[in-house]
């Protein structure tokens, strides 16, 4: 796994290690793979320059194999995972938190996220050893676009919960935060939440900062905004494809990522009951101590 097939996607520079002759065989070879013929998948992409292009290839490659695909278009991967329940798998192009000039492709198939070991080595295989031709008599796959946007919004903020009034400042680190972000600030005000943007603007350069918020260097513009703004109860940074959020307290402080999840962990177990935690390898003893 040292080349762009990894454990979770696959992944690697865009210019140089993929390319759009890739992306269809990716969208073909996950189809072989998953056994998606006469199924329904989604596909979605993030606001890299490359991430649309590679998009369209792999809905082409899964339609020349007979699979009928939703093209979700412009998403978050949170989003794009919501979306992905509702139909037999999908493919998400993005790469997450990596610097610009990196690009992938993420696979959910049944409701499972597809790792090395469960798809992604056949998916090697077949590309690498080169892959078969399409049927000549093949019947193509149907396309369809539809947002899910708006639902999405609406089942997370069910579960946010305040008696008091907030401002908090959010870095969406020019990644897909600030396209989700956008859309639900107008719904937090209504709940007394007011939001103050920090790098908004799409844009898979990141000309401000890399889209990490797991580099403690990268939240220092949001640490100082944090500090020199009055009346910020939090921080929120996110990465570029909005699935990780790193928070800065009302004193510009970073709060770890274990801490944050013993803290949501400490919350739902009072609220639901007892129940299991899953807890990251990179946790401290911590989070299992309160847990």
């Amino acid at each position: 796994m040292a080349g762009i097939f990894k454990a979770y996607d696959i992944r690697g520079i865009a210019a140089t290690e993929l390319s759009e002759e890739l992306a269809y065989d990716v969208g073909r070879s996950f189809a072989i793979v998953t056994k998606a013929k006469g199924k329904t998948l989604i596909v979605g992409h993030d606001m890299r320059p490359t991430s649309q292009p590679f998009s369209h290839k792999v809905i082409q490659g899964l339609r020349d194999e007979g699979v009928d695909v939703v093209d979700a278009g412009l998403v978050s991967t949170p989003l794009f995972y919501f979306a992905a329940q509702k139909y037999d798998g999908g493919c998400m192009v993005t790469a997450s938190h990596n610097p610009p000039e990196y690009n992938g492709f993420k696979f959910v198939s049944e409701n499972l996220p597809v790792s090395y070991a469960t798809g992604i080595e056949d998916m090697e295989r077949l590309i690498t050893h080169g892959m078969p031709p399409v049927a000549a008599d093949a019947a193509k796959g149907s396309l369809k676009e539809q947002a899910f946007l708006k639902e999405f919004l609406a089942f997370n903020l069910k579960f946010l919960k305040t008696a008091r009034k907030h401002t908090i400042i959010i870095d969406a680190g020019n990644g897909m935060g600030g396209y989700t972000y956008t859309k639900l600030l107008p719904l937090l005000e209504t709940r007394g939440i007011t939001v103050k943007q920090l790098y908004f603007e799409l844009d898979g350069t990141f000309p401000n900062h890399e889209a990490n918020p797991l580099k403690l260097e990268t939240l220092e513009d949001l640490k100082k905004a944090v500090k020199t703004t009055e009346g910020i109860t939090l921080g929120l940074a996110l990465d570029g494809d909005g699935d990780r959020c790193v928070f800065i307290d009302e004193k510009g402080e970073h709060i770890t990522s274990d801490l944050t999840l013993g803290l949501i962990s400490e919350r739902l177990l009072k609220e639901r009951g007892k129940g299991t935690v899953v807890l990251d390898l990179r946790c401290s003893k911590a989070v299992r101590e309160l847990v």
